[in-house]
């Protein structure tokens, strides 16, 4: 008998068709969790955004500052201090025994000078001058010709204790600047 196939459904296919016909869960769990990562991150963002302008420092509005009035201008003209008279009498005494001792010793007193440096070239000299000069202390340049060359001295003094030569060495030294104490001829 023959068979007409021309109307036959195959049931095999159906169910497959329907299958194929809607998108597979797969895949929609990926979307799902492109969305959800997506989302997160944006929300990660903002957190951040937000936590940075709170660690920006704020800025700090000075108030104006008044201005210092010293009261010592009005204060010490008016103040009257009363030295006692045995105070005025000692410091006397000792003015008068200073004036005698110096009088007695006529032999002038030993003078020290500072050299802070010897250059060959003028202009190194004459900074090295302008150095000191900065650091308050009153130099002056010196020529002196030896063995056929010519130098320049940067001297400071006179200092007429070497206490006084001592400590302005001293400080040079701070100042990494090398200086030797001479005593002068009398």
């Amino acid at each position: 008998m023959p068979r007409d196939y021309k109307n036959r459904t195959y049931r095999r296919n159906a169910s497959r068709q329907q299958e194929q016909s809607g998108i597979p869960v797969w895949k929609w769990i990926l979307v799902f969790i492109i969305v959800a990562g997506f989302i997160s991150c944006l929300l990660w963002l903002k957190s951040t955004a937000t936590s940075n302008k709170k660690q920006q420092p704020v800025a700090v509005v000075k108030p104006k500052k008044k201005p210092i009035q010293y009261e010592f201008y009005n204060v010490l003209p008016e103040r009257e201090i009363i030295i006692p008279e045995y105070q005025i009498e000692t410091q006397k005494r000792l003015e008068r025994q200073q004036k005698k001792s110096k009088q007695k010793s006529k032999l002038p007193a030993a003078s020290y000078i500072i050299q802070a440096g010897a250059f060959e070239v003028y202009r190194e000299a004459d900074k090295r001058k302008a150095q000191l000069l900065l650091l308050g202390q009153d130099a002056f340049l010196e020529k002196a010709v030896t063995k056929g060359k010519t130098w320049h001295r940067v001297k400071i003094g006179p200092f007429t204790s070497l206490n006084t030569a001592d400590d302005v060495r001293k400080r040079l030294k701070e100042q990494e600047i090398e200086s030797v104490i001479m005593k002068l001829k009398s």
